[in-house]
């Protein structure tokens, strides 16, 4: 006898199944939302290690794949080609003016969210920090990375264009390039090194992160293999990105060399564990030192990570130890390009150039 039945249990059995994908689904945006929200206000960023962000990264990356959620941050950079290849550095900015357009969404349903930023690169390659090198003037060389380079501010936002203002007797020269480490720093010195005079300052920023990009550890390398391949699903540009600079120490003797950072191509370094933490203090507080052995007047610039750092106890005596920690100033500094960017905003890149200023005389 045929069950008259089957047919509305079956629909009803659909129908709360669909119910329930919905609801998960929902849910999954809004954790994860609130997850990576919360994680950029009270850290900056958002890190790979924390497996709970690292368990939301993964199904939201698993779920764009199966075009199921399309992702709700994005940067374009027009015109396209502001990064080459270096044969010593890995990767350098080329001079030009630039707009990087930083794309936000608050789910897959809303329409797009833009922030135009402008970016100038000098012949030099040093970004444009407002006026034009007097050759006549001392030069304010500054090191660092993409927060130090401003990635997420226009040209007019950063604390190198702040520190010029502020500073017309002096030429601003801000080096910074977003990925940079000491050991990219320390090589982008060597190069200009003999043009640096004893009336010129040397500002060299750090924070502790620096340490395993100093020595191409292996959690670096699968953390920017991870990201590139996030942002360029359809390949990475030309040799970009192709490989890194690696500081190493072998007794008192410190040496580069140059590695790939595709760990399809090198897979058994990247499994590999990062070196201990003492051998990544000593590269850190070497290259430091070797850049403080100019002529010049030379200042760490502490901007990130603990104050009790062992790196500023093996520093030479000459070297100045500035520290621009959240402690180091009586107000909240944590600020962010708005929700665009985990990087930090204008209020931290003014912050840090009245911290300088206290101390360049």
């Amino acid at each position: 006898m045929r069950n008259e039945n089957a047919k509305p249990i079956l629909s009803i059995w659909l129908a709360g199944f669909l119910i329930i994908a919905v609801l998960m689904f929902a849910a999954a945006e809004i954790f994860s939302s609130l997850v990576l929200i919360y994680h950029y206000r009270l850290n900056g960023k958002v890190k790979d290690d924390v497996s709970l962000l690292s368990s939301v990264t993964l199904v939201n990356r698993a779920l764009v794949d199966l075009r199921l959620l399309t992702p709700r941050d994005g940067t374009e950079t027009l015109p396209h080609r502001m990064f080459a290849s270096d044969n010593v550095l890995g990767w350098s900015v080329l001079p030009g003016q630039y707009t990087v357009n930083f794309k936000h969404r608050v789910n897959s349903y809303r329409e797009w969210e833009v922030l135009p930023t402008k970016v100038t690169i000098n012949d030099d390659r040093s970004r444009w920090t407002g006026v034009v090198s007097d050759p006549g003037k001392p030069n304010i060389y500054i090191f660092g990375d993409s927060a130090v380079f401003g990635w997420g501010v226009n040209d007019e936002q950063t604390f190198a264009y702040h520190l010029q203002m502020a500073s017309p007797d002096y030429n601003v020269k801000l080096f910074a390039v977003p990925g940079y480490g000491l050991v990219h720093n320390y090589l982008q010195f060597l190069q200009m090194k003999e043009g640096i005079r004893p009336n010129d300052i040397v500002v060299i920023t750090y924070a502790d992160y620096y340490d395993i990009r100093n020595v191409a550890a292996p959690s670096r390398l699968r953390e920017f293999d991870a990201n590139l391949k996030s942002r360029f699903p359809g390949g990475l540009p030309a040799g970009a990105y192709k490989s890194t600079p690696r500081a190493e120490l072998s007794g008192d003797r410190l040496t580069t060399s140059v590695v790939e950072q595709d760990c399809d191509v090198i897979g058994d370094y990247c499994k590999q564990s990062d070196p201990p933490q003492s051998y990544l203090t000593a590269v850190s507080a070497r290259l430091i030192n070797e850049m403080g052995r100019s002529a010049a007047q030379t200042m760490v610039l502490h901007f990130g990570g603990s104050k009790s750092n062992a790196v500023f106890n093996a520093l030479d005596k000459n070297i100045k130890h500035v520290s621009a920690l959240q402690e180091d100033f009586g107000y909240f500094l944590k600020d962010s390009v708005l929700h665009f960017d985990g990087h930090p905003g204008p209020y931290w890149h003014y912050a840090i150039s009245r911290k300088l200023l206290s101390v360049i005389q």
